[in-house]
């Protein structure tokens, strides 16, 4: 599984030898310089950790970490600050507004891949295996269980269709689906995910994905 890192700076070149070692390391690592910029690229992705400067131009680390925790993303990221100050009240303040970490050691590759591998591992045995109504789905095989069927998916097929369980009342259109799993508006162009689309229906039923004509897709509630 290919996890998403999403980093707000506005100087990245204090971090490029961190950024060059997270993708070295199969990270697909999103950044951005502005705060407008972020919440933009924001809209639709699902990171799996958003790192945020603690000192941003236009705000602060810890305001935008709160507005985070208090709109409806649709993933559950961990939030981390990182910053050189250490001082105690500013990172109890951090952790109050709703930050997961707070580090200092951003600049150190190793270390910070290896403090995100370890959050990350927690993230996928709390996925792992989560009862979605009448649809069970298990990461580890690219399996779902459905009816007390068990029913095996490529990789990106069952990506796809994970996505649309994790957002079962929104309408996701093919920009949406190759932004947020590929980061590629590209693939939208092509009949890629169409293709996927069509696959998944032949495997769980034609109507498990509902077309919203001129929009794009839907999981439907029956399945819930």
């Amino acid at each position: 599984m290919t996890h998403t890192v999403f980093i707000l700076d506005n100087q990245i070149s204090h971090l490029l030898k961190t950024i060059d070692y997270l993708r070295s390391k199969g990270y697909n690592v999103v950044i951005s310089q502005t705060i407008s910029d972020f919440h933009n690229q924001l809209n639709g992705m699902m990171p799996h950790a958003i790192l945020i400067n603690l000192d941003i131009d236009g705000s602060d680390g810890i305001t935008l970490m709160n507005d985070l925790k208090s709109s409806q993303l649709s993933s559950n990221p961990y939030c981390i600050i990182y910053s050189d100050k250490q001082d105690d009240y500013i990172q109890q303040l951090a952790y109050d507004k709703g930050a997961d970490a707070f580090i200092s050691f951003y600049n150190k590759p190793i270390l910070l891949e290896l403090f995100l591998s370890n959050l990350l591992k927690r993230l996928n045995t709390e996925i792992s295996n989560i009862p979605i109504g009448k649809m069970l789905i298990d990461e580890e095989h690219f399996c779902v269980k459905l009816n007390g069927n068990n029913y095996s998916l490529p990789r990106k097929e069952f990506n796809i269709l994970k996505l649309f369980m994790r957002t079962p009342h929104i309408i996701l259109s093919k920009l949406d689906i190759a932004r947020i799993l590929w980061n590629n508006e590209q693939i939208a162009a092509k009949r890629t995910i169409d293709v996927h689309i069509y696959n998944i229906r032949k495997v769980l039923g034609q109507h498990v994905l509902l077309s919203v004509k001129g929009k794009g897709y839907v999981m439907n509630q029956k399945y819930l």
